[in-house]
């Protein structure tokens, strides 16, 4: 891989973990419950990822989420596939009562930039 796709995925990483850290809100209609997951996958410069979401702890809404996930040119479903990703990285947050998980799987370029990556933004690597 060369350098510049490496920096181009390790920004990929910055940018669609500061998207899933920030961009929590329980408002607005849709996809409610307890616990449930929500996923989106997306192919953005060449590079796919897909991010899966998973909260439990109150009520929470996905309606942002869809919104988010079909303004950049992703899919939304229930769940990532594993089978080829390199890697992916894990943060966890809290929304008032609520707890979320977020991992965001990568499936190209190296898994040594998705750590890094992950690292600089205090996430977990979690392999496949």
């Amino acid at each position: 891989m060369t350098m510049k796709a490496n920096k181009i995925l390790a920004a990929l990483v910055v940018t669609g973990l500061a998207a899933c850290g920030g961009g929590y809100s329980g408002g607005g209609g849709g996809g409610g419950g307890q616990s449930g997951t929500f996923s989106c996958d997306q192919q953005l410069g060449g590079f796919h990822s897909c991010n899966d979401y998973n909260w439990n702890g109150g009520n929470y809404s996905t309606s942002s989420w869809n919104a988010a996930c079909s303004m950049g040119g992703g899919t939304s479903g229930s769940g990532c596939s594993h089978s080829s990703a390199i890697g992916g990285c894990e943060i966890k947050s809290t929304s008032g009562a609520v707890s979320i998980t977020s991992i965001t799987w990568y499936y190209s370029g190296s898994s040594a930039t998705v750590k890094s990556a992950c690292s600089s933004v205090k996430g977990t690597y979690v392999a496949p």
